[in-house]
């Protein structure tokens, strides 16, 4: 069980970018194998069929922890205990999301916790997804921010100063810097 703030919010960025690479990785397999498909026979395959899963799969992931993510950046709790980016830093004004599409937000959550009529009714889901993937980028640069952000420990409450003092933070840190492509 996770139980320092910082593991936390870690451990939604390690699972976001991993995600997203996943997904990368099955829509690449799945054109192959449309590719292949379509130059030998149109057998519904085992191999396609796990694939689309698969596809899914990291998909819906991703967009659990693009909202996740997406709600800690913007740093305005819903709830009483949510953690925000305010949460770690006395003075978090350059990592707050200031901006995001409202419909891309409004799909997400109809994606992902929602079984509702409005979900069956959106007309290009294609587009939507477009522009959830098009996040993809600001949210990168939102985690870079705060790892950067995270070395600044005047700025850390005093509870994260403590965390980020443990070796399994300093870990996971270096962990997620790997997967953002810092050194």
């Amino acid at each position: 069980m996770k139980d320092k703030i910082l593991e936390h919010v870690l451990y939604e960025m390690e699972m976001f970018l991993y995600s997203f690479d996943s997904m990368q990785k099955c829509e690449k397999k799945q054109m192959e194998i449309n590719i292949l498909k379509n130059s030998t026979t149109n057998d519904y395959s085992k191999e396609e069929f796990n694939c689309r899963l698969q596809l899914n799969l990291f998909y819906e992931c991703f967009l659990l922890h693009t909202r996740t993510l997406i709600e800690f950046f913007k740093n305005i709790p819903s709830k009483k205990d949510d953690i925000v980016v305010g949460t770690i830093f006395i003075d978090p004004s350059s990592i707050v999301m200031t901006k995001t599409s409202s419909e891309a937000h409004k799909f997400i959550d109809k994606t992902v916790s929602h079984l509702t009529l409005s979900r069956t009714k959106i007309q290009d889901m294609n587009v939507l997804k477009k522009e959830v993937v098009i996040l993809f980028p600001e949210l990168v640069e939102k985690m870079k921010l705060f790892i950067n952000e995270l070395n600044n420990y005047g700025n850390l409450k005093t509870d994260i100063a403590k965390e980020i003092q443990e070796e399994e933070i300093t870990n996971y840190i270096r962990v997620v810097k790997y997967m953002l492509g810092e050194k």
